[in-house]
């Protein structure tokens, strides 16, 4: 890794004005400062090349003091070590009205592992693949974990879905395209279709409704949890364009119509589309 010395000269008074500003919300925070003059030359590093990175240490110098602390930025996580990490966030959240909860921790937690990767990759600890696979990875925890969740809400207020053997039911989460490849890259979208396995209603409540019903509530508020802006940013963007119809399309559908739309009227490029296909279910 070239030093910052070493880059032009608008870069390095970038870095240097990115630093100060730093520096300065961390002795707001009563933050101690590093004297590792390494780490601060990579830090440095990451500021001048990443204004996301610079932006989000200094509105929180809390964060990269914790991400320091806990080593890391210096770590490779194993590969279910997303899904590990966030299920232990969520575990005390057990009730409807906690949904605001919901959206905050996966928020903070999403900011917290975009900012690890990218350093990781800026400081040159992570190869290319490597930096897909961790994004995809957090895509994956985020959208299953979140799904767990509202799953078992949407069982206590609608029943629970069925077939007509009284089998229980589960939405299946496709991923497509550099999601469905592990192929994410920061700037991505995820690209999702849902399906359930077929036509039923819930049990379990004195008003039953259709296993349909049942699913979109499920994927409208999967969708939210995951795509929609507060004010502490969103998850990820979810485009859902490539399911059976496109943007006119139902968000969910069974398996039978699911076949039956690609038997008869999808389109080649939807075909191509199903080489990269991949169950992000947990």
């Amino acid at each position: 890794m070239k030093p910052i010395t070493d880059l032009p000269q608008v870069i390095i008074e970038d870095s240097q004005s990115k630093w100060d500003a730093f520096c300065s919300a961390a002795k707001h925070a009563n933050i101690s400062l590093w004297d590792d003059s390494g780490f601060i030359e990579v830090l440095k590093r990451a500021f001048a090349f990443s204004n996301f990175i610079a932006r989000s240490c200094t509105h929180n110098p809390a964060l990269l003091a914790e991400l320091v602390e806990s080593v890391d930025l210096h770590r490779k996580y194993p590969t279910d070590h997303y899904t590990h990490k966030l299920k232990k966030f969520l575990s005390g959240l057990s009730e409807l009205e906690e949904e605001a909860k919901l959206f905050s921790i996966l928020r903070r937690f999403r900011l917290r592992e975009m900012i690890r990767i990218a350093w990781r990759d800026l400081a040159g600890w992570a190869d290319f693949s490597r930096t897909m696979a961790d994004l995809s990875a957090l895509a994956d925890a985020c959208i299953n974990q979140a799904l767990l969740l509202l799953y078992e809400w949407a069982c206590q207020k609608y029943g629970i879905p069925s077939g007509d053997d009284g089998s229980q039911q589960f939405l299946v989460v496709l991923g497509m395209g550099k999601l469905g490849g592990g192929e994410l890259n920061f700037s991505s979208d995820v690209d999702l279709i849902f399906a359930y396995p077929a036509a039923g209603q819930t049990r379990g409540v004195s008003e039953p409704i259709s296993n349909k019903e049942f699913f979109m509530h499920l994927c409208r508020s999967l969708k939210k949890t995951i795509g929609f802006r507060t004010s502490e940013g969103l998850v990820f963007r979810v485009d859902m364009n490539l399911r059976s119809y496109g943007e006119s399309g139902p968000l969910v559908m069974s398996f039978d119509a699911m076949e039956e739309y690609y038997q008869e009227q999808g389109r080649e490029w939807e075909r191509y589309a199903w080489i990269k296909a991949r169950s992000t279910s947990p």
